[in-house]
């Protein structure tokens, strides 16, 4: 039940997520932020929501190496870190 997890999880929160289940998550807060879209999704059963975000997040894994997502996501903390150093200073 990862995805109820997801939102049940306060903005704050330090909900643990892999890069693929973020991903993941996002296409889907994509998809649920048009009108139509946002109602049928939550028309679908939650167990049937559930096996859509892991086929999503087994295709992301699938499609785009872990090494390489990881790589992203420290370069975007280092981009991040050196934008505060150099506010700062």
């Amino acid at each position: 039940m990862k995805l109820q997890e997801i939102y049940n999880q306060p903005d704050n929160g330090k909900l643990q997520l892999t890069p693929s289940e973020r991903a993941a998550f996002k296409i889907i807060e994509e998809i649920t932020d048009r009108r139509g879209l946002r109602h049928e999704w939550y028309n679908i059963d939650s167990d049937i929501q559930e096996e859509i975000f892991q086929t999503f997040v087994q295709h992301i894994q699938e499609e785009i190496p872990t090494a390489d997502i990881e790589d992203v996501e420290r370069m975007r903390w280092l981009r991040k870190s050196l934008n505060a150093f150099f506010i700062l200073h």
